[in-house]
């Protein structure tokens, strides 16, 4: 497993989260998830950041199948590509389906997809890892410093091109 680590978005994405930071993640229902130590792996204060942006987000891609991931292009043929839709994801069909819960949304991955490695997760890391991806969404990814940011009127988190080891210099 990688690290992932981004940009304050309350710095205009020019200062980088670095591993052993605090951080805060102003959330789009106005709560703010706090971590006093990042620890690189997307975990901040008993939450997975990447949950939380599939949680964020579930309920308008349920309703939007054919919402376009950016970033994602296959090719049909050589030199004719196109794009990659929300509801082209195996797990789409369950997370689309709002009368399930997270869990059982896993399990039955595992179970009826035989997608052994699946975790909820991965929903947030295939919408939301690039950066493309990430500001598309509706409620993108947005971490700060600032104890007191606020949702709304903020930019969406860059990733961090140190990815949480040195101080990133512009």
């Amino acid at each position: 497993m990688g690290l992932f680590s981004w940009m304050f978005a309350d710095r205009n994405n020019v200062e980088n989260l670095r591993i052993g930071m605090e951080a805060h993640i102003p959330c789009p229902d106005g709560s703010v998830v706090y971590t006093s130590r990042y620890d690189g792996y997307g975990h901040f204060g008993g939450y997975d950041i990447y949950e939380l942006a599939a949680d964020w987000n579930r309920e308008y891609l349920s309703k939007n199948p054919d919402y376009v991931i950016p970033s994602r292009k296959a090719a049909a043929k050589p030199g004719k590509p196109f794009k990659i839709r929300i509801s082209d994801f195996i797990w789409y069909p369950l997370y689309a389906d709002l009368s399930i819960d997270r869990q059982e949304m896993v399990e039955r991955m595992r179970k009826e997809k035989g997608v052994d490695w699946f975790e909820y997760r991965q929903i947030g890391i295939d919408i939301a890892c690039y950066d493309e991806d990430n500001e598309a969404l509706p409620f993108p990814i947005k971490i700060c410093r600032d104890p007191g940011s606020k949702y709304s009127g903020l930019p969406a988190s860059k990733g961090d091109p140190e990815q949480g080891y040195p101080i990133y210099k512009q």
